[in-house]
């Protein structure tokens, strides 16, 4: 039975703004993608009570013809219902037709999404149990002509991570019933075309092929993976933030351990040091500086020889020098309170001066928060500190070296973890006397009175199997 589904978007619409007093029309203000949903999912579930009486199927030109007779502003979300309408529907093809007419990127981004998420189901569904050869090859036409139709509305997608993620699931869906080469080659070609088009901001391009290694990684292409980080690598010449070339470069560095390859994972990661220190923004210099030393202590704890006594104090250089950026910090937020500026409103204001795009996009690496640099340097102090104490037996590191490192760790209960770690080699050398005035400085008094306690009692049984000892001699 086909049904004229008449959309009375002007209601609810009018309904999301206040229009009190007003003699003029007014043009609604945009809905947040919440509100949006909200009204299409009770359009759809309009359509699935006339579904539940009888069958439907949705007069789409007379649909398009009333649409285009309503006020424009209202074009790209009465769109939007249509769609999914038809979708609910199954009428895939008309739904396919409608996404052409919505003239806003993020709203027709997001009905590409759901007709191709809608198209794959229905495609794993038809195709998912013919895997046998003959029937791949009786089926091959009509399989490269569906994947084809598919495909035809992805490439209409205007957000590069939605283009990407959508051509892995599509991959993913493929790789059950067709060769894995051919997934593998369109996602590489996918993955050039996305490194070569300078339209696109930087840090999204980046996250796409992120996005496509990490597919390739884990369906065993490693070598694959491996090239695409390369050229990926050529493009930080190109770029002029040093916020977005430290991104890069710590993306890049995990990406180059989880390929296995250590050396680039190592370069890349040094590289990013001097960038670093070219960020004028403080909380953005003191986040990439923790980000990077971050990387380091995994590349360390891992990968690099575990005597590599070089690369600890570099570590630790690098770690502390977040100081003077929180101290400057510290002092222009106290003379702020002394204003009576809010540390809320300066953050504003730094927040406009950023880069927009950048700002936008880097949504992974999303700028700490002072209390937060202050925990992350402490953690990647007290980590420090388990690396060291664990060389001073074999004289690379003094104990001296180790108590420096945690006295510069302010936070009281990480700093207590760290004094642990220590006296816990000390006991197994058996330096139980100097451990337990090590114990003096836990701050936990709990926590303090259990070590000491613990000490004491190494310290009575060692001094038995002494007096036994000698009793034998």
């Amino acid at each position: 039975m086909k049904k004229n589904i008449y959309l009375p978007i002007i209601f609810a619409y009018c309904l999301s703004i206040a229009a009190i007093g007003c003699n003029q029309p007014q043009v609604p203000s945009p809905l947040s993608k919440e509100e949006r949903q909200k009204i299409i999912n009770s359009y759809v579930e309009g359509i699935k009570h006339e579904a539940e009486k009888n069958p439907i199927e949705i007069n789409t030109a007379k649909e398009i013809n009333e649409i285009e007779l309503s006020p424009k502003n209202e074009h790209n979300l009465r769109y939007s219902i249509l769609v999914h309408q038809l979708l609910f529907t199954n009428q895939i093809n008309d739904a396919v037709q409608v996404i052409v007419k919505i003239n806003d990127t993020t709203i027709k981004d997001t009905c590409i999404a759901d007709i191709v998420r809608h198209q794959i189901k229905e495609f794993n569904k038809t195709n998912v149990d013919e895997k046998s050869p003959s029937a791949l090859e009786s089926m091959s036409a009509k399989l490269s002509n569906e994947l084809h139709e598919i495909i035809n509305v992805i490439e209409q997608t205007n957000d590069p991570l939605l283009l990407t993620e959508l051509n892995i699931e599509l991959e993913t869906t493929r790789n059950t019933i067709l060769d894995k080469s051919e997934t593998s080659d369109t996602l590489i070609k996918l993955a050039n075309k996305i490194h070569n088009d300078n339209k696109i901001d930087i840090i999204r391009r980046v996250k796409s092929i992120q996005m496509i290694v990490n597919y390739l990684l884990n369906n065993n292409q490693k070598k694959q993976a491996l090239e695409i980080c390369n050229q990926l690598e050529k493009i930080i010449d190109t770029i002029t933030n040093p916020v977005d070339i430290v991104f890069v470069l710590h993306n890049l560095s995990a990406l180059y351990m989880l390929l296995g390859s250590v050396p680039d994972a190592i370069r890349t990661c040094e590289t990013a040091v001097p960038y670093a220190g070219k960020i004028t923004t403080p909380v953005e210099h003191a986040t990439a500086i923790l980000k990077i030393a971050e990387t380091f202590s995994i590349l360390q704890n891992n990968f690099i020889n575990k005597r590599e006594i070089g690369k600890l104090i570099q570590l630790k250089k690098l770690i502390l020098s977040v100081d003077p950026i929180i101290a400057r910090h510290d002092i222009e937020a106290e003379n702020n309170i002394k204003q009576n500026v809010s540390e809320t409103n300066k953050q504003n204001i730094a927040d406009k001066s950023s880069t927009a795009q950048s700002e936008v996009y880097r949504s992974s690496s999303t700028d700490l928060s002072w209390q937060d640099i202050r925990l992350k340097r402490d953690k990647l102090l007290r980590n420090l500190v388990r690396r060291q104490v664990w060389l001073v037996p074999e004289s690379q590191f003094s104990l001296d070296d180790v108590w420096s490192t945690i006295h510069d760790i302010e936070d009281d209960t990480l700093r207590d973890d760290a004094i642990v770690v220590a006296i816990e080699m000390m006991s197994i050398t058996g330096e139980l006397e100097e451990s337990k005035d090590w114990a003096d400085f836990i701050s936990d008094k709990n926590k303090k009175n259990e070590i000491i306690k613990k000490i004491e009692t190494k310290i009575e049984s060692a001094t038995q199997q002494q007096n036994s000892i000698k009793k034998i001699e």
